[in-house]
């Protein structure tokens, strides 16, 4: 059990509660000095919030899931390659849709792999961001995705093979006895 600080105290002294002696509320003193310290936590918490040093931390979190503990660096690839030149200073809390989809875009056409792993890679900061309790819009690589594909889809007609092409196979497979003949 503790004892009030003001029972131990010398009558002669200022006393904690004692205003008139010079002396603050211990309880207003001990409150502020807990915000004081909260205040200090919330501030390095929010030093540095852009996307290449939370994705670093969501790696080296994820690292003991990897095969060989990441030591290959396929996983950061798409990230370190595509995105993070790009996006890598911005806040995390900053970063919306509009920001992944047009980052991603330039290669959705020619590396649409490669984009979709860095969707999903971008999926995973994100969430590793909301484990740190900041802000952020858990759904945007998905609304990305989709703004990105209406963007990027268009339809391509392939040139139909007729029967004399299936014929022309056949032929070519039997050839190479690759095929059995009936």
């Amino acid at each position: 059990m503790k004892w009030p600080l003001a029972v131990f105290l010398r009558s002669d002294e200022p006393r904690p509660g004692n205003k008139q002696r010079g002396g603050e509320p211990l309880l207003r003193k001990t409150a502020i000095q807990k915000k004081e310290r909260e205040a200090e936590r919330r501030a390095a918490r929010r030093e540095d919030i852009s996307l290449a040093v939370i994705t670093t931390y969501a790696f080296e979190t994820r690292k003991a899931e990897l095969t060989g503990d990441g030591t290959a660096g396929r996983w950061l690839s798409p990230l370190n390659t595509h995105v993070l030149p790009k996006l890598g200073k911005v806040p995390v809390t900053d970063l919306d849709q509009r920001d992944i989809r047009d980052t991603l875009t330039t290669i959705w056409h020619t590396k649409a792999d490669t984009a979709r792993k860095a969707l999903n890679r971008l999926s995973v900061v994100l969430k590793r961001t909301a484990t740190l309790g900041l802000d952020v819009d858990l759904q945007a690589t998905e609304k990305a995705k989709n703004a990105a594909w209406q963007v990027a889809t268009c339809s391509k007609e392939y040139p139909r093979n007729g029967l004399e092409g299936c014929a022309r196979l056949l032929r070519c497979l039997r050839q190479f006895g690759t095929l059995r003949p009936p």
